[in-house]
């Protein structure tokens, strides 16, 4: 029986652990960087990939969390849909 390299690939639901929080990461059509949490829980628009990894890492217990990116940004919603409170 020959090795068969897909038999490695892991379902989304293995790469996304019970235990940790699992994100998605996209470019928006309009430049911002959007995270959401795969349960729907959290999620935030940044203006930089690192901005945006670290508020996974500081909202994730243990900064133990997955990222998977999602190159196609076309579906990221812009700044212009966040609400966004005002500084004071």
């Amino acid at each position: 029986m020959s090795w068969n390299p897909m038999d490695r690939v892991a379902t989304m639901s293995e790469r996304c652990a019970d235990t940790a929080p699992c994100y998605r990461l996209g470019l928006s059509a309009a430049g911002w960087w959007a995270l959401r949490e795969t349960a729907g829980r959290k999620a935030g628009l940044f203006r930089t990939r690192t901005a945006a990894i670290k508020y996974a890492h500081d909202e994730s217990p243990k900064g133990i969390f997955t990222i998977i990116y999602e190159p196609d940004g076309s579906k990221w919603p812009g700044p212009e849909h966040a609400t966004l409170g005002s500084a004071t």
